[in-house]
Order: C-alpha cells, then structure tokens, then sequence
C-alpha cells in the first residue's frame, strides 16, 4: 500500500473520515501514514473553546480520545485506499495506559499522536498509541476497537 508521505490530510478530510465534525474533530493534520502506522498532529488544545477543555485545563486523560480519532482516520484511509467502506468502530477497551503528566494545557509545542495497528479484522482492531510534545513523551496506551455488527 502506498504511503502519504508527500501530503498531508487537512482538517476538512479529517473531519470526513471520523463521526466527529466541527471542534470535536481535534486533530489538524496526518503528517504521515501507511498500512500500519499513522502520525498526527493536533495544535489546537490551548484553544479556550476546545471542546476537552475543562475549567481551562486539558486533562491528560483526554488525551486517550486524541489516540483513538488518530485510529480512527487510520481505519478510513486504508478504507479509501482499498476503495471500500468502514463499519462504525466503538473504542471497547483501554489498556497499559502510561500518562506522564496529569494535563497537557503546560505544553506549549503541538501534540504528535502515533498510531500503529498492532493486529485486527473485520471484528476488532488492536492499537498502540504514543503522544508526545516537543520530542517528550506524554501518554501510551493500548486501545481495541470493536467493529458494530450488522445483522
């Protein structure tokens, strides 16, 4: 599969690969991405109106919904590549979650979020993710995500 490292995905295609829109599409761009792995980058957490913001904190733990919009477009690229469509996910489980820092609102540089899909079907993909500002790593985490069925 080919990778997008010439291009980069703006906000507006983001927004069509995700079922958030508006403010709560909280990625800006994919800086890169192939058949496993892609790499994010969100500026827009000192926004006052940032929808995760809370009491004008960030929390770290919204982070975690950082990680699973980065697998999320992950899933709808590959799904636009091979020229199909994508069932609706739901984030089921969190696991060894590693938070350095109780929030992000200190960090003054961009949020770099790394996904890599670690094993998955039609049924259920299993994620890695690391989010890290100005080369710091901040939080890691595994993620499932679990495909609805139709019947």
């Amino acid at each position: 599969m080919r990778s997008c490292t010439d291009s980069s995905v703006d906000k507006d295609a983001l927004c069509k690969l995700i079922p958030h829109s508006g403010t709560m599409c909280l990625l800006d761009t994919v800086e890169f991405w192939d058949a496993s792995s892609i790499r994010c980058r969100a500026g827009n957490i000192h926004l006052p109106d940032h929808p995760l913001r809370h009491q004008g904190r960030f929390s770290a733990l919204a982070a975690l919904e950082l990680g699973a919009q980065a697998m999320a477009v992950h899933g709808g690229l590959i799904a636009n590549t091979k020229k199909t469509s994508t069932t609706p996910g739901y984030l089921a489980a969190i696991r060894n979650a590693e938070i350095s820092l109780a929030e992000l609102s200190s960090c003054t540089q961009p949020l770099i979020i790394h996904a890599t899909r670690l094993m998955g079907d039609k049924n259920a993909q299993l994620y890695e993710f690391n989010i890290f500002s100005a080369g710091k790593p901040l939080v890691s985490a595994k993620a499932t995500v679990l495909s609805r069925v139709t019947t």
